[in-house]
């Protein structure tokens, strides 16, 4: 007889989303997460990850049409562009950085380089689950603003979870 041969993943999923505070034109330049433990040891018995190296960073790649005007949020995904990370906790040093630049019309008003966005406090990545950040911009990067989802590696159900209070 046949044997069934449950596979789950052993990584996180990370993708992002971004959307305008208000009606100017935003495009994302670049994208990435930095700070996060790259080298572990996965064990097979219990489904976990112990960090075992120095922290790394890492570069999303985003979609060549990466504008978003107003509030509807959109995906920077590419196929098969997501980033595929060790489980972990956020540590203080666990940021996402961001670059994009500000257009009214089509005029740019201004370019915003190397945000950080503080990930610490934020949920953990856990294995076999995705992640989306979907970041809020700004002009002048006064605010962003982001909110979290978390959920089952190969479905759409995304459920949100709320940034700590600081």
């Amino acid at each position: 007889s046949a044997i069934k041969f449950i596979f789950s993943h052993a990584l996180t999923q990370v993708n992002f989303s971004v959307k305008g505070a208000d009606a100017l034109t935003y495009k994302v330049t670049s994208i990435g997460i930095e700070g996060v433990a790259n080298t572990g040891t996965y064990s097979f018995k219990d489904n976990t990850w112990t960090a075992t190296g120095t922290a790394g960073s890492y570069s999303y790649p985003i979609a060549s049409d990466a504008v978003v005007t107003g509030e509807t949020a959109v995906p920077l995904d590419q196929t098969d562009g997501a980033l595929m990370l060790m489980p972990q906790t956020m540590s203080s040093t666990a940021n996402i950085k961001l670059s994009y630049d500000v257009y009214k019309g089509n005029v740019q008003i201004d370019a915003v380089t190397n945000t950080t966005i503080s990930l610490e406090n934020t949920a953990a990545w856990e294995v076999g689950k995705k992640v989306r950040y979907t970041l809020t911009l700004s002009n002048t990067a006064a605010t962003v603003e982001f909110v979290t989802e978390v959920g089952k590696w190969n479905t759409n159900d995304d459920t949100p979870v709320t940034p700590p209070h600081k």
